[in-house]
């Protein structure tokens, strides 16, 4: 047990480690959330997502097998807008069928360097652990 401020007692939880299977939605498949952020200025930014993400991303994405979903989030700081991608999918398969063997590295159409400042050149991947 442990004690918090000297009087209450908590049970020790073990943390998992990353190598455990990790937890699985309720139609029992796991999500894969890839995740990639992007930076430009407001107006490059508001015609990256309803021209280029709606019109040319979303259906193209659509279309693959393993594709759930994506959110694009946004937010103003300093002196430009930041933008972080999340696309879910299924399994790590289709991401790779997606973005290729060496599925770290970011796909980015030439038209987002048109539109958008900077961006990673590598994603992450998280597996969802909780999903509502």
């Amino acid at each position: 047990m442990a004690t918090v401020a000297g009087s209450v007692e908590f049970p020790e939880v073990p943390i998992r480690p990353a190598s455990c299977v990790p937890i699985v939605s309720m139609d029992n498949m796991a999500r894969i959330v890839r995740v990639r952020k992007e930076y430009g200025t407001a107006d490059g930014v508001q015609q990256y997502c309803d021209h280029h993400f709606t019109k040319t991303v979303l259906p193209q994405l659509h279309a693959l097998e393993g594709f759930l979903s994506a959110n694009v989030l946004v937010r103003s700081i300093e002196n430009e807008t930041e933008v972080i991608v999340a696309t879910v999918w299924d399994s790590l398969d289709p991401v790779k069928a997606f973005a290729g063997e060496d599925h770290h590295v970011a796909v980015v159409e030439p038209i987002v360097r048109d539109l958008l400042n900077r961006f990673d050149d590598r994603v992450t991947h998280f597996t969802v652990a909780v999903a509502t």
